[in-house]
């Protein structure tokens, strides 16, 4: 059994923990380096779209860096930004980024200029070395904030551009509509077309054309609004003007009745 006499007295002064955090200096290089070296993705603001036919804009960073002692560092414009667009090499969807759209930016595990300025289509060894390096950054798409920007439907197919759209929801029900033009198709084969001047045409699932109030059925028969049946009335007319010249039409003809 010990005494606490005979414990040599334990000095604070001798014993030194180890150092788990570098200096603050040190900190602050590191997190620099971090920062400019190994970041992922960013929201910018596109500041110059001259050359977006070749799926180039220019972008300035929106995200300001803060120091550990309060030293703000401004991010500089990344020209030529390479679009990542949705498609393939037989085709491709794009909304046009146009100066003033916010983008969201990502940086490249490597560099990427080999491919974008080039041909190649195999595997290359990148001749710069830049790694997560923000001069290769490229805009991924458009990046929206709440309250600001389209609501989007929880169900439905949405592509909207101004104010143009077009929608399919989870019926199968297509709607195609502007300012002043409206398409709706069913997924019975209805189909209606309207416009802001009030013309409405419904063609109907049986193959009915409804139009502003005419009817056409399906062998081109026209009734008209008021329910004149056009194809009645050509027989009548036809009949009308055989009856004519049946009796001879002259000075001193006897026409038939008016069958109208």
């Amino acid at each position: 059994m010990y005494h606490y006499a005979d414990i040599e007295e334990f000095d604070m002064n001798k014993f030194k923990m180890p150092q788990k955090n570098p200096s603050k200096h040190h900190a602050d290089i590191i997190s620099k380096w971090v920062n400019n070296n190994i970041e992922t993705f960013d929201v910018a603001i596109v500041v110059d779209d001259r050359k977006y036919e070749d799926r180039l804009v220019s972008v300035l960073p929106l995200a300001v860096n803060e120091d550990s002692d309060g030293t703000l560092t401004y991010p500089a414009v990344i020209s030529d930004c390479p679009v990542i667009l949705q498609g393939n090499l037989d085709g491709f969807l794009h909304f046009p980024l146009t100066v003033g759209c916010k983008v969201l930016i990502g940086y490249p595990k490597e560099s990427i200029d080999e491919f974008i300025y080039g041909s190649v289509t195999d595997q290359y060894v990148p001749v710069d070395g830049l790694k997560f390096n923000n001069s290769q950054a490229v805009v991924l798409g458009a990046v929206g904030q709440v309250g600001q920007d389209y609501i989007l439907s929880k169900t439905d197919f949405e592509l909207k551009y101004f104010d143009a759209s077009i929608r399919i929801n989870d019926a199968n029900a297509i709607y195609i509509e502007n300012k002043r033009a409206f398409i709706e198709a069913q997924d019975d084969g209805t189909i209606k077309i309207s416009n802001s001047g009030g013309a409405e045409i419904l063609m109907a699932s049986g193959g009915l054309i409804f139009a502003n109030g005419c009817i056409i059925d399906t062998d081109g028969n026209v009734t008209t609004a008021n329910g004149t049946n056009l194809d009645q009335l050509k027989a009548d007319f036809d009949s009308l003007v055989n009856a004519y010249v049946a009796h001879g039409i002259g000075a001193t003809a006897h026409p038939p009745p008016n069958p109208l």
